[in-house]
């Protein structure tokens, strides 16, 4: 006759003794490699964050209307503002041979209202002259010759690709405005508004985040004075996390050239990092 056997309390307590046992030796070599993974996630996520951030800045800064950055600090935060340049080209300044009939060049010594292009503007959809836009011609950024005080602007009324009198050229209308200065290059730009950025660096909080932000305003009005933060418009965060910031503008070479640097730290979960960003602008209007 046979009976069944089973577990009797005490090897029941002394298999989970045992089991727990091991499991505590395995941790051991587990949880290093569990860790590193995670920071190394989190360190993977700040530097992505930062990464774009840093690459849209610079996008903005090569489209910036020449002399058109400006930087300012309030209340902790520093701001770096310019003009988007949305196309540009050359303008017809004289006329041919006088076998093409009906050419508008850009009169200076009046208040002119259109002028015609010399070659054909970008027909990309984002590129394209948009009635509002400004048209800005030799932008230097002293009084006379400053877009943000409307000096050497005008806005856009009409706009007609293949327009011109000439084959290939466009005719650009506009608020009738007697412009200062003539370009030498016979060069203008076209201007849709304000870009601005403003980044705040925080300090580290309990769960080991930074709680600093870089911000991109845009749609608001042009102002003479730069504004501290932006009215109205649209505001994207662009980054969290921010610890460390600093943005410099500095001319170069009599103005011509010019350099934004841009520093960013981000802390996430107590990993930190850091990125250094140059962007070089071109100034010759």
């Amino acid at each position: 006759m046979m009976r069944a056997r089973g577990f009797t309390l005490f090897e029941a307590i002394l298999t989970i003794a045992l089991i727990g046992i091991l499991a505590a030796v395995a941790s051991v070599f587990m949880v290093r490699p569990i860790q590193g993974y995670f920071d190394a996630a989190r360190r993977a996520e700040v530097t992505d964050i930062a990464d774009g951030a840093m690459r849209r800045m610079g996008r903005d800064v090569r489209r910036a209307l020449p002399n058109s950055l400006r930087t300012t600090t309030s209340g902790g935060s520093q701001f770096l503002e310019m003009l988007l340049t949305r196309t540009g080209g050359r303008y017809r300044l004289d006329l041919d041979d006088g076998t093409v009939a009906g050419e508008d060049v850009f009169d200076f010594a009046v208040a002119d209202n259109q002028f015609d292009t010399l070659e054909p503007l970008s027909t990309l959809a984002d590129q394209v002259i948009q009635v509002g836009d400004l048209v800005v011609v030799h932008n230097l950024g002293i009084t006379g010759a400053n877009a943000y005080a409307s000096d050497n602007s005008s806005a856009v009324t009409a706009y007609t690709a293949g327009g011109g009198a000439a084959a290939n050229e466009d005719r650009v209308q506009i608020a009738a405005k007697q412009f200062p200065l003539e370009s030498p290059a016979r060069r203008f730009h076209v201007v849709p508004g304000p870009v601005s950025y403003e980044c705040l660096a925080g300090i580290v909080d309990a769960n080991g985040d930074g709680t600093g932000v870089l911000r991109r305003y845009s749609g608001y009005a042009i102002a003479p004075a730069q504004p501290s933060p932006p009215a109205g418009g649209i505001t994207a965060e662009l980054a969290r996390y921010v610890t460390a910031c600093d943005m410099q503008y500095t001319p170069l070479a009599l103005q011509a050239r010019a350099m934004v640097s841009i520093r960013l730290g981000l802390t996430r979960g107590g990993e930190s990092i850091s990125l250094y960003y140059e962007a070089h602008v071109g100034n010759v209007p």
